[in-house]
């Protein structure tokens, strides 16, 4: 009986510790906050163009890289195997003599020596017992040095055989290409730029997109925020409206009227929470998360920098930073330096083989080195150089002309955004003091309507004012904030701290 008291306790102290961690564990859970920095940070992560652009970049550096190879010396084995259904063969007659006739100081023969056996030999020729005759003069060899074989005889010698191998070792290094390979690795490097600075364009473009995307959320929470207080301003207007009505004080369209303002209150917060749905969606596409995320967001006002702000320092700092611009001035500089290296130009390159194997032919062979130094001077190519210089130097004078638009473009943007900016800090002023008065006229209108000397509809109309006053201030707010994120985009930085 004891032991079962003391398992039930230590079931039910088992059991407490277990809801104990599971009460900590929901009070310690925590409501996802994401600032606008968090969201910049998911963003430039996630984001899919900007992705694929650092993507390119690889291959971009690769092309560089390959043209500087160009600058280097190549080494490679060239090897060749080949079966042919006959080989090639050469046969001439042997000219070397069989015999050596010997004479004395008044020329008369001593002996004949056979030089391959170095025996005595006959001037009688053994098949027809006849002296060897001269077939010059018809007469017998007398006092000859040298006389031909007999019979004659034959050599052989192979040009190639059925089967051919051979194996060469071949190292080439260009010498001197007048400005080819360097010009090429020019281009080369300034397209690697040009791309780095493409992936920061678009990094530019994801932060504002995020920017107005985080805003607009904000703006949307204001926005149900405004509503429901409208709503309950409008509920306790209609209990008040009930109220003065059934004590006899208000006729009966007070109550209708106070009605209709609920229900049309109703139908805006609706719509608010509606607005507030697609923000967070369109948030959330933005920095690349599911849809249905939910997480809190949260403002946090950007420093004020419109005191120390001129045009004039926005528009220099635009032509400055601008990645469009930089852009052009390096496709101008390629297109340059692609002219210069399209004339003809003269090219000298160090060559050198060694044959590793060569066998199946008389001309293939083994341990034999060839070195030389090959030069190509261009002279006449029908125009096509000519042509290449041409093009590449309309292309510079078109890439000039879209510089000159561009900067005209961006001095646009740049001035209209900076007076967007002066508008909304103007508009943030006004519309922070109409709110005031806005609040300030309910708060008197609500106090006459109990006193009943102001009417319901006047209430009614300070109410919708608020409402208005408070949207517009939010509105303004928040139009503020992203007319700084826009300015920053137009002038090409991230943070209005740059210009400092």
């Amino acid at each position: 009986m004891k032991y079962s008291i003391k398992l039930s306790f230590s079931v039910i102290l088992g059991i407490l510790i277990i809801v104990f961690y599971f009460s900590c564990c929901i009070s310690e859970e925590k409501t996802v906050v994401i600032t606008i920095e968090n969201a910049i940070e998911i963003a430039l992560e996630n984001n899919r163009e900007l992705i694929e652009a650092k993507q390119n970049l690889p291959a971009s550096l690769n092309r560089l890289r390959k043209a500087k190879s160009a600058k280097g010396f190549t080494l490679k084995l060239q090897g060749q195997y080949s079966i042919t259904e006959e080989g090639i063969n050469f046969t001439s007659i042997d000219p070397t003599p069989n015999f050596v006739m010997l004479t004395d100081g008044n020329q008369n023969p001593v002996n004949l020596i056979n030089i391959q056996t170095n025996q005595p030999l006959t001037l009688i020729n053994p098949q027809t017992g006849q002296p060897f005759l001269n077939p010059q003069t018809g007469q017998p060899f007398t006092n000859l040095i040298t006389a031909p074989a007999w019979p004659p005889k034959t050599i052989t010698a192979s040009f190639a055989d059925k089967e051919q191998k051979n194996l060469v070792l071949n190292i080439s290094q260009p010498l001197y290409t007048f400005g080819k390979i360097s010009g090429g690795v020019k281009i080369s490097q300034l397209g690697y730029e040009s791309d780095i600075l493409n992936v920061e364009k678009i990094k530019q473009k994801v932060i504002l997109e995020v920017k107005k995307a985080y805003y607009y959320r904000l703006l949307a929470e204001e926005g149900v925020k405004v509503s429901e207080e409208a709503l309950k301003q409008a509920e306790a207007h209609l209990k008040a409206s009930k109220d003065k009505f059934e004590s006899g004080a208000s006729p009966k369209f007070d109550v209708i009227r106070a009605e209709v303002e609920v229900a049309s209150a109703k139908e805006k917060l609706i719509t608010a929470k509606k607005g507030l749905e697609l923000a967070k969606k369109a948030l959330n596409n933005v920095i690349g998360m599911p849809l249905n995320k939910e997480y809190e967001v949260m403002f946090s006002k950007s420093p004020d920098i419109i005191q120390d702000l001129s045009l004039e320092k926005c528009l220099n700092t635009a032509i400055e930073k601008r990645i469009e611009l930089k852009q052009i001035e390096l496709g101008i500089k390629q297109a340059t330096i692609g002219a210069k290296i399209a004339s003809l130009r003269p090219s000298f390159v160090f060559q050198a083989n060694y044959g590793l194997v060569g066998t199946g032919s008389m001309f293939a062979k083994e341990n034999v080195w060839t070195a030389m130094i090959m030069g190509e001077i261009p002279i006449y190519d029908n125009g096509s150089a000519h042509f290449q210089v041409a093009e590449a130097k309309a292309n510079v004078e078109k890439l000039k002309t879209t510089r000159e638009k561009a900067l005209e473009g961006i001095k646009l943007q740049v001035e209209n955004e900076f007076l967007s900016l002066k508008e909304a800090e103007e508009r943030v002023k006004t519309s922070t003091a109409i709110e005031k008065m806005a609040k300030e006229a309910v708060r008197m209108a609500e106090l006459g309507y109990k006193e009943g000397v102001t009417s319901n509809i006047d209430l009614i109309d300070a109410q919708t004012s608020l409402t208005g006053a408070e949207m517009n201030k939010a509105k303004a707010i928040f139009d503020f904030e992203i007319a700084k994120a826009n300015l920053a985009n137009a002038i090409g930085i991230y943070d209005f701290a740059e210009l400092k």
